[in-house]
């Protein structure tokens, strides 16, 4: 793989991310884009990777070539600034506590999907990680655990350690892996949780920030604000679907319980939003299908055959059904037409 400058762009920002949190434990960023590529799918005929098959490499790599729980420490180690908002958003605050619920209420701006559960009735404040999406990618819950960690140790000085820590990974064997990540957190860490939390000590929770600041605070959240609404305005259900259909075409037939699940929602609850937006999983799918499908038949590269692979079909007679009902004629007529 090349270098970053030469990856799509809207790949570039998230893996930057990535390389500069684990340049802190030792892993050069030619390293980690050399393990990335090392897992990638082979890219397909038509168009570019995505985000989503760069961190689909990266899943298998944290989970096979780095050591267990590293990414904790790798996201500990992230400067402060790069999550640019939500860093001086929750850095202004007036206590942890306070940066931590506005942590949780703007995290959809750096990933959608993912839901923070805050319990203050708890002896020690916690906050649950909920996510759905992923049930076997332990990599993010242990990357924000870390960043939030180092956060607030470089705002407090270094005075600032968790109470508990639960993971969602199996126990790992390899006690001094386990050794360092308590050592870090300033806690023990429990594993096999069905959601990663975090715990902090009531008084931690309620200590003032020597940063916090009110009206950069709330210049900030009214920002935040702002890029939610451009969010909505801008990212439907029926575009996410579309989005993610996209990606899931080249493993075969999409299935509304598999994009519902990496919403982090429910088939029905999907549903019902598309038909809020006057459309259906059924409908997107069809509409994508037959969009890609004279797009891909321009390119006389790829035979009908692997047209009909890329838009998900088991065979080019499947295909050919779907495109004589959308167009009124066959896939052959159609390119002798481009």
């Amino acid at each position: 793989m090349s270098g970053l400058s030469q990856l799509p762009v809207d790949v570039q920002r998230p893996l930057e991310k990535l390389c500069l949190g684990f340049e802190r434990v030792g892993y050069s960023q030619d390293r980690v884009l050399s393990l990335i590529a090392q897992h990638l799918r082979p890219e397909p005929a038509v168009g570019q990777r995505t985000v989503s098959d760069y961190f689909e490499a990266w899943k298998i790599v944290y989970a096979k070539e780095l050591p267990p729980l590293c990414g904790l420490h790798a996201g500990a180690g992230l400067p402060f600034g790069v999550y640019d908002v939500i860093d001086v958003l929750a850095s202004s605050c007036e206590t942890v506590g306070e940066g931590f619920e506005r942590i949780a209420r703007y995290f959809v701006l750096v990933r959608p999907g993912i839901e923070y559960v805050i319990d203050q009735a708890a002896h020690h404040p916690t906050v649950r990680i909920v996510d759905r999406t992923r049930d076997d990618d332990y990599f993010f819950d242990e990357w924000t655990i870390g960043v939030i960690f180092g956060r607030f140790r470089e705002i407090l000085a270094g005075k600032f350690v968790y109470a508990g820590c639960s993971l969602r990974r199996p126990k790992p064997a390899a006690p001094a892996a386990i050794d360092a990540a308590g050592a870090l957190l300033g806690c023990d860490v429990a594993f096999g949780a069905k959601d990663a939390s975090i715990s902090i000590a009531r008084d931690s929770w309620d200590a003032p920030l020597p940063s916090r600041n009110s009206r950069m605070r709330d210049a900030m959240e009214r920002h935040a604000r702002e890029l939610l609404d451009e969010m909505d305005a801008t990212s439907g259900s029926s575009r996410r679907v579309r989005e993610l259909l996209t990606e899931e075409l080249r493993g075969g037939e999409p299935t509304i319980e598999r994009v519902a699940k990496r919403l982090a929602t429910t088939p029905r609850t999907l549903q019902r939003r598309l038909q809020d937006e006057n459309t259906s999983f059924q409908g997107e799918l069809d509409a994508l299908r037959a969009q890609l499908a004279r797009r891909y038949l321009g390119d006389s590269r790829l035979g009908v055959s692997e047209v009909a692979f890329l838009l998900g079909y088991a065979d080019a007679s499947a295909f050919a059904r779907a495109f004589r009902r959308w167009y009124g004629k066959a896939p052959a007529e159609e390119r002798l037409s481009t």
